[in-house]
């Protein structure tokens, strides 16, 4: 499938995707041609794809895009990808931040719906400085449940080795995100499984939060329901009184 890719000199992430009715029609026909999918009314989902240089950000993240292996990039340029993506039988709006190389500061988590924190299993410094994001997602202000994904990249090289699979999983747990091993290189699947995996705990932040909203909101209505009957009541109760006077 075809996609789009941005230098980050071109746009941000903070670019809106619209559509004209025309354009949202055609999308929803392609959809349909295909297991039914239907164009999803979500706002865009903003994944960065985040670790030091080398572990293989552009390669996975082409790998999921474009259905295609690349060995060869520029490392040193970050990019932004948009598609449209299947998931579930919706066509969700997607960017992909690929960072360009390892990040001093959590700019670039800033404006993300989700994250891809990743590691070379064959770089055990790689492994270093995925644990030093997660440490950043954890304790930055305004990170609290970012939905965020650790990634063990290239699972083909077992030979080379460097980061234990029980070791990665454990900070895992201890950070309380997900984690999968997988190879850019070997095939897809595995690959659509740790991008649709961040995709729907996006969307299902969003939806606790909009739940949280409607609950917040319902229950300032009942308080000031409650409040005004007190007070009518109050007045009513007064008023009587006064007449038996």
């Amino acid at each position: 499938m075809e996609f789009r890719s941005y230098s980050m000199t071109e746009t941000t992430l903070s670019t809106k995707m619209t559509y004209s009715p025309t354009q949202r029609a055609k999308m929803k026909k392609r959809g349909n041609t295909c297991n039914n999918n239907q164009l999803s009314e979500e706002p865009q989902v903003r994944v960065a794809v985040v670790g030091e240089s080398s572990v293989g950000k552009s390669a996975l993240s082409v790998r999921f895009l474009a259905r295609r292996f690349l060995p060869e990039y520029a490392p040193a340029q970050e990019l932004l990808y948009e598609r449209q993506v299947a998931v579930d039988g919706h066509l969700i709006p997607l960017v992909v931040h690929d960072t360009a190389s390892q990040v001093s500061s959590p700019s670039s988590i800033f404006q993300a719906d989700g994250v891809l924190v990743l590691y070379s299993i064959t770089n055990k410094r790689s492994f270093d400085t995925a644990k030093s994001y997660l440490e950043i997602i954890a304790t930055e202000p305004g990170f609290e449940n970012l939905p965020t994904v650790l990634v063990g990249h290239k699972s083909d090289l077992q030979h080379l080795r460097q980061v234990a699979y029980t070791h990665a999983q454990q900070l895992a747990w201890d950070v309380g995100c997900s984690f999968y091993e997988v190879s850019s290189e070997s095939g897809t699947e595995s690959v659509d499984h740790v991008f649709h995996t961040l995709i729907r705990q996006v969307l299902a932040s969003r939806q606790r939060r909009k739940l949280s909203s409607t609950k917040d909101r319902r229950q300032r209505s009942n308080s000031i329901t409650s409040t005004l009957w007190r007070k009518t009541r109050a007045a009513i109760l007064e008023k009587l009184r006064r007449s038996t006077l």
